[in-house]
Protein backbone atom coordinates (compact mmCIF):
# COMPACT_ATOMS: atom_id res chain seq x y z
CA UNK A 1 0.00 0.00 0.00
CA UNK A 2 2.76 2.29 1.06
CA UNK A 3 3.55 2.03 -3.29
CA UNK A 4 0.50 3.13 -3.93
CA UNK A 5 0.57 6.27 -0.98
CA UNK A 6 3.68 7.89 -3.05
CA UNK A 7 3.13 6.71 -6.69
CA UNK A 8 2.18 10.48 -8.01
CA UNK A 9 5.23 12.01 -5.84
CA UNK A 10 7.50 9.51 -7.43
CA UNK A 11 6.06 10.12 -10.73
CA UNK A 12 6.85 13.71 -10.81
CA UNK A 13 9.26 13.30 -9.54
CA UNK A 14 9.11 14.73 -6.10
CA UNK A 15 10.17 11.60 -4.17
CA UNK A 16 13.11 9.31 -5.39
CA UNK A 17 13.07 5.52 -4.63
CA UNK A 18 16.10 4.22 -3.35
CA UNK A 19 16.87 0.52 -2.74
CA UNK A 20 17.70 -0.96 0.45
CA UNK A 21 19.12 -4.81 1.28
CA UNK A 22 18.46 -6.37 4.25
CA UNK A 23 15.14 -4.19 5.35
CA UNK A 24 11.82 -6.41 5.93
CA UNK A 25 9.22 -3.98 7.35
CA UNK A 26 6.40 -6.51 6.18
CA UNK A 27 4.11 -6.53 9.17
CA UNK A 28 0.58 -8.78 9.84
CA UNK A 29 -2.45 -6.79 8.75
CA UNK A 30 -5.40 -7.48 10.89
CA UNK A 31 -9.35 -6.49 10.61
CA UNK A 32 -11.79 -6.29 13.07
CA UNK A 33 -15.76 -5.74 12.34
CA UNK A 34 -18.47 -6.86 14.11
CA UNK A 35 -19.51 -10.51 13.38
CA UNK A 36 -22.43 -10.86 11.21
CA UNK A 37 -21.83 -7.66 9.08
CA UNK A 38 -20.79 -7.22 5.69
CA UNK A 39 -17.94 -4.77 5.08
CA UNK A 40 -19.01 -2.21 2.52
CA UNK A 41 -17.80 0.79 1.22
CA UNK A 42 -13.85 2.24 1.97
CA UNK A 43 -13.65 -0.01 4.55
CA UNK A 44 -14.00 -3.21 1.96
CA UNK A 45 -11.87 -1.28 -0.11
CA UNK A 46 -9.32 -1.17 2.30
CA UNK A 47 -9.26 -4.61 3.30
CA UNK A 48 -9.49 -5.83 -0.22
CA UNK A 49 -6.07 -3.88 -1.09
CA UNK A 50 -4.28 -5.14 2.08
CA UNK A 51 -5.44 -9.02 1.11
CA UNK A 52 -3.63 -8.41 -2.57
CA UNK A 53 -0.49 -7.89 -0.42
Amino acid sequence: MSELAVAGDLAEGRLVAITVTDLDLRRAFRAVWPGGRKLIGPAAALLTVAARG
